[in-house]
């Protein structure tokens, strides 16, 4: 196995010598102790992506580039010359894949469920579920919920195909009621089952979502939440001897 600056040369890559340089801050595809920037690699030998290395002699038109680095790059003709084409590194963003709505459960009007992209199952506290009088009729769960820090813990039930109204829609919406710490910033949890019924298009690049089945000209904003709350949400099956309903 090949190596370069100790470490070890991939298939997809090869090794180059930088000569000169072009955009000196450009950060390297892979670095190397003390060794980050194209600056600081002229005169060395790095790793690059196959796909990221154009011929100048073939490919590269050289009014792209000032003259006097274009001529310092093919003055020697009988050499093999070519261009490293940086990766495009991107700015990290904050989580955007949640948002609230305004909607009708029951005989209670929400001004604030949330709408999350990373959770898999609908969710309600017991709290609310007292309100809706649903909480002595709940199904056995047969899952357990995990949250994105890797914790898990029983909901009390599952309560199946409640109406719930947005826009002018009504849907029937499975809820799981789980017990809550604090309840007063989050009453109601809606995630992908919601957005799959009601053809929602997120979009990530504009920062919003468009529910399609209520009305393809309102689009709602997404934004991070200003509470602490863990946003990966899904359900893993419960043994056989947890399938018993929690006392409420």
């Amino acid at each position: 196995m090949d190596f370069v600056n100790n470490i070890p040369l991939r298939p997809t890559s090869v090794k180059v010598s930088v000569d000169t340089m072009i955009r000196g801050d450009a950060f390297l595809w892979r670095p190397a102790q003390n060794m980050y920037t194209i600056a600081q690699a002229v005169g060395e030998t790095i790793a690059w992506p196959q796909n990221c290395v154009v011929s100048l002699a073939e490919e590269l038109d050289l009014e792209d580039i000032p003259p006097k680095k274009s001529t310092k790059l093919l003055e020697d003709s009988n050499a093999q010359n070519y261009l490293l084409t940086s990766p495009i590194f991107l700015p990290k963003l904050e989580d955007q894949g949640k948002f609230t709505l305004p909607c009708k459960l029951g005989h209670l009007e929400l001004d604030n469920a949330l709408v999350d992209s990373g959770t898999s199952i609908n969710l309600i506290s017991l709290t609310m579920a007292q309100k809706l009088s649903i909480h002595q009729a709940l199904q056995r769960p047969t899952t357990s919920i995990m949250f994105g820090d890797a914790t898990s813990k029983s909901p009390l039930g599952v309560f199946k195909n409640y109406p719930l109204k947005v826009g002018e829609c009504i849907i029937q919406t499975d809820l799981t009621v789980l017990k809550m710490e604090e309840e007063r910033d989050v009453p109601l949890i809606l995630g992908t089952p919601f957005l799959s019924t009601m053809g929602a298009s997120i979009d990530f690049h504009n920062q919003e979502v468009i529910l399609h089945k209520v009305n393809s000209l309102v689009s709602y904003r997404l934004q991070p939440q200003s509470f602490e709350y863990c946003g990966t949400i899904g359900t893993t099956p419960l043994s056989s001897k947890s399938h018993g309903l929690p006392q409420l």
